[in-house]
Order: structure tokens, then sequence, then C-alpha cells
């Protein structure tokens, strides 16, 4: 499998007019990415940046890795990382179209 570099991920996310929010250990997001099977993966994170890059060099998740990393599809901002969770669970259990409009309806970020 080859792995995305460092350089496409932030080509991917401009091209997509995605602008990640700058680092904050106290901010916490929920985030839904494609791989590139087509499937979605959604995980929580206080640095999308970093996380993103993780990702895409195949070291994010087993799951991702194994998928691969495509693109990130939507974020939201959470009040902590409590609520990041729990917001994660409830998406996961979420129809794979329906996880899109969670974030459409709940006033996500992107």
């Amino acid at each position: 499998m080859a792995e995305i570099s460092t350089i496409q991920t932030e080509k991917i996310l401009y091209k997509r007019n995605i602008k990640l929010p700058k680092p904050n250990k106290e901010q916490w997001y929920v985030y839904i990415l494609e791989c590139k099977n087509g499937s979605f993966y959604t995980g929580v994170t206080n640095n999308l940046k970093k996380r993103m890059k993780t990702h895409a060099e195949g070291k994010g998740s087993k799951y991702v890795k194994a998928k691969g990393f495509k693109q990130l599809l939507r974020f939201k901002k959470c009040k902590n990382k409590s609520d990041a969770c729990k917001a994660e669970f409830h998406i996961k259990t979420l129809q794979k179209y329906d996880k899109l409009d969670w974030f459409k309806s709940s006033n996500s970020e992107h």
C-alpha cells in the first residue's frame, strides 16, 4: 500500500478548502474521514493537522492503516474530550451517509 505524504495530505485539504484550526491542547474535535475503499472512519483529537498527517502516514489507527487514508470529510469542535468521545460514539451508531448529515446538522466547522 502506498503511503500518502504530508505534502499530498495538505494538497488534498487545500483543494477541498479545509482550513484546519491551530493546535490547542484544550480544544477537542470529532472528525470523519474517508478511506481509499470509500469507507468512513470517525475519531477524536485535539490536533487535527497532526492527526491527519499520522493517518496519512499509516500510523493513525489500524483501520485507516488497513483501508488507506483518502481525505478528511468533516470535523466539529467539541466542548472537551468527553463531549468529543460521546459524539464519536453516537456517530458510529449511524448509517454511513447519516454520519455526514450529523456533521451538517450539528453546525460543524466544515
